[in-house]
């Protein structure tokens, strides 16, 4: 549960009119409070209620089917997940259960591009305010400044993600046609010449994944 009691009067009422909660004008903190903890409890009955309970298997990770896999993922608290495919799901619980033994950095490169994966709470609960907040501006988070430790773990775990192939999409609109094209030449990429802009971006990303799964075949 969020801890809410280092905030004031004047803090909680904007929290709740953000949430589209009315009549707050009226409220002590004591009553807020209480109405954030009721709500945070209904959210949380509401995810449960929502994740289907799956049947877990003894297998190893890489013979799981694809929705076993997930629902790991979700009893770990883990996000960015569910884009991804099943190698680099794999690849991204292995990587958090060595993290719960060792933590080094709260920035993973986890696979061959840089992906946007959130840290698990147990993990960002052991940094301190100082490197909480480093963690915000690397993440290019707005108004954490003045924020207490518990909200800047909640600020960080609730930022919105992207995946590798997001990131590689954004990068790639903001290239003109031009250079677009001398990519796909680069890259081997065939029947892109009448393709408009968005077009020629998929068939790059779509090389692009093609190549990363030949390496990973290679390298087993």
């Amino acid at each position: 549960m969020t801890d809410y009691s280092t905030m004031n009067l004047k803090d909680l009422k904007k929290l709740l009119k953000s949430m589209n909660v009315t009549g707050v004008s009226k409220l002590n903190k004591k009553q807020i409070l209480a109405l954030l903890s009721q709500r945070e409890k209904e959210e949380k009955a509401k995810k449960e209620k929502k994740t289907k309970e799956v049947k877990l298997t003894e297998l190893p990770l890489e013979k799981k089917q694809l929705g076993e896999l997930k629902y790991l993922c979700k009893q770990q608290n883990l996000k960015g997940f569910s884009k991804m495919k099943k190698k680099e799901i794999v690849s991204l619980l292995k990587f958090f259960d060595e993290q719960k033994e060792v933590f080094e950095h709260p920035v993973h490169e986890v696979f061959s591009e840089t992906d946007d994966v959130a840290e698990p709470v147990f993990v960002l609960e052991k940094l301190s305010l100082k490197d909480l907040k480093k963690l915000c501006k690397e993440y290019k988070l707005k108004k954490y400044s003045k924020l207490s430790r518990t909200d800047l773990v909640e600020l960080v775990n609730s930022r919105q993600l992207l995946t590798a192939t997001e990131k590689i999409e954004k990068k790639l609109k903001k290239k003109n046609m031009k250079d677009l094209k001398k990519l796909c030449k680069e890259l081997s990429v065939k029947g892109y010449s009448k393709l408009n802009k968005m077009q020629v971006i998929s068939k790059i990303v779509e090389q692009k994944n093609k190549v990363v799964e030949e390496q990973q075949e290679q390298q087993e």
